[in-house]
């Protein structure tokens, strides 16, 4: 069985280098994959679902060339 390794919002902004604030916002905008609530004020992300967007961003970029 696979481990997946959850990330807090501070791993994602620092990966994707933008603030909380524009994550919150993209979130609202559904321009990024939406947090797992862990709790009431707990949310994290899979590694692997930042690492997926983080790519398809990277491919849209080098597509618009």
């Amino acid at each position: 069985m696979q481990k997946t390794q959850l990330i807090n919002i501070n791993q994602v902004c620092s990966m994707l280098a933008v603030s909380r604030g524009k994550i919150y916002r993209m979130i609202a905008a559904q321009e990024m994959p939406a947090p797992i609530k862990l709790g009431e004020k707990s949310i994290r992300w899979r590694l692997s679902t930042i690492e997926d967007f983080i790519s398809q961003a990277d491919e849209g970029r080098a597509n618009e060339k």
